[in-house]
């Protein structure tokens, strides 16, 4: 994740807040609702509160939040089932 946040800081891929927060996520820093909205998907309750709380920020920064999770989440499902990368390995 550094690496992709080294990638997005100072491109011209998106706003600079929207890079400033992507950047910051990538460190594992994030806005205290997108973190609750972490730990209530982890537990499996209090989600629609916790989505809720995510919408609201912004005019429209929590709901493009809220548009990337899935992405994210399948992204990140998908290097799961890679496993660690072997150095030197052909795929």
């Amino acid at each position: 994740l550094r690496a992709l946040g080294a990638s997005v800081a100072g491109g011209a891929l998106t706003t600079d807040v929207a890079e400033t927060h992507l950047v910051l996520a990538c460190g594992g820093e994030f806005a205290p609702p997108v973190a609750r909205l972490v730990e209530a998907l982890e537990r499996g309750r209090g989600v629609d509160d916790a989505v809720a709380r995510v919408a609201a920020i912004g005019h429209s920064s929590g709901a493009d939040l809220l548009a990337g999770v899935p992405v994210m989440a399948e992204s990140l499902r998908r290097s799961a089932e890679k496993g660690p990368a072997m150095e030197g390995a052909v795929r």
